[in-house]
């Protein structure tokens, strides 16, 4: 009996071989070690990180090295030669071009060394992860962000209109808003033509951005678009203008597309509750609202790769993560800290996808002055657009 009790333990091990070995430890950090970290400002890393490392691990030593933080495409081949780093914290548009350059390192092989706790992170940011490198695993953000829409219940009980739903599409959103007599839905966003590129972007159409050769913004898809856009805008059933979120606190604004914190309107006078961001691509279980600043990755040509993936496990820790969480920097990405908080699963009901972002300013002030003119001057709008077009593509080739 005994010997079938041992037979069985050995064939268990053999299953599960990484239960049974013994884990290997990560690289001691309280040994003398130093890391160079590429990080977008030494100030703010300084801030956020300086006394949690120094009181954690007092021998170890770093200095940052500066990501450039500009809009310009990174030559990260040119940037490597110059600037000799072991751990980076990469920019989301630039993730996808650390990767394809042989940047960065796969972490594959570093998750199945330490075993390391990849199942603990919430699933749908993993999945966001895999995405920008065919499956693998390249980095991990510390924090995500996200927009949910928020809703005044007892505005719409007062009207008598059904609260909005999960996953509802543009042009039912819209149409929801315009059911109030104004203020039905407040958008927090840079400029007002960025909801119409958004609601392009959501709906499939063709956009353009800073390193795409394709632009164009005429057609009727395209049309129906800044013309929904315009007549929401001049009716004032939609809202964007920087602090038009205070319409929504003040209980004039019905709903409001916004970015998630715990606490925020906790303490309004009215109940609030909230539903998912906007479609993306009908049929599709995808977000570009829910997003992060940027993944923590490891140089390919770090020689110390293994202090750096060390530094890199803690930073992702369950304690740096609560740290990170409580200072209101963004949700977690730890399941653990993500149990019952019922705005953060709303967060995570779809998966994270990456889409660029119209990041010259002139493209917004180009798009800004055509959505006044659809709205006042009395143009066509195929003329406007046309126009438009024109000059996005003399701006691109600038």
């Amino acid at each position: 009996m005994k010997t079938m009790k041992l037979a069985a333990v050995l064939l268990l091990c053999n299953i599960f071989a990484v239960g049974c070995s013994k884990q290997t430890p990560l690289y001691d950090l309280n040994e003398k070690t130093f890391i160079r970290i590429g990080y977008f400002s030494e100030t703010i890393f300084e801030e956020r990180y300086d006394k949690l490392v120094r009181d954690k691990f007092p021998n170890l030593s770093y200095t940052i090295v500066p990501i450039p933080v500009n809009s310009e495409p990174m030559d990260w081949e040119n940037w490597l030669e110059h600037n000799e780093v072991d751990l980076l914290y990469v920019p989301t548009d630039r993730f996808e071009d650390a990767i394809a350059s042989g940047a960065i390192m796969s972490l594959d092989p570093f998750i199945k060394k330490y075993n390391w706790d990849i199942d603990q992170f919430e699933p749908k940011v993993v999945e966001f992860v895999r995405s920008f490198g065919s499956g693998g695993i390249y980095g991990m953000p510390p924090l995500m962000k996200g927009k949910l829409i928020a809703f005044n219940k007892d505005l719409f009980d007062d009207n008598n209109i059904e609260y909005p739903t999960d996953n509802m599409e543009w042009d039912d959103l819209l149409q929801l808003a315009s059911r109030f007599p104004r203020k039905g839905l407040v958008v927090q966003s840079h400029a007002s033509s960025e909801l119409i590129w958004n609601i392009g972007r959501d709906k499939g159409l063709k956009a353009f951005y800073k390193d795409s050769n394709l632009l164009t913004v005429t057609g009727d898809d395209w049309e129906a678009v800044w013309n929904k856009v315009a007549n929401a805008i001049y009716s004032e059933k939609v809202i964007f203008k920087q602090g038009s979120i205070q319409s929504f606190e003040s209980g004039e604004a019905a709903m409001a597309l916004t970015t998630v914190s715990v606490s925020k309107f906790k303490h309004l006078d009215f109940e609030v509750d909230w539903v998912t961001s906007p479609a993306y691509r009908p049929g599709q279980d995808l977000t570009p609202y829910t997003f992060t600043e940027g993944l923590y990755a490891i140089s390919s040509r770090s020689s110390s790769v293994e202090e750096a993936f060390a530094l890199f496990a803690w930073l992702l820790s369950p304690a740096v993560s609560k740290l990170e969480f409580a200072e209101n920097r963004g949700m977690p990405v730890r399941k653990q800290l993500i149990n019952n908080i019922e705005i953060i699963e709303k967060l995570y009901e779809k998966t994270p996808v990456f889409m660029p972002n119209v990041s010259d300013y002139s493209f917004f002030e180009l798009g800004n002055q055509a959505l006044y003119d659809v709205m006042y001057t009395g143009q066509e709008t195929s003329e406007i657009l046309k126009k438009l077009e024109e000059k996005l593509e003399s701006t691109l080739m600038e």
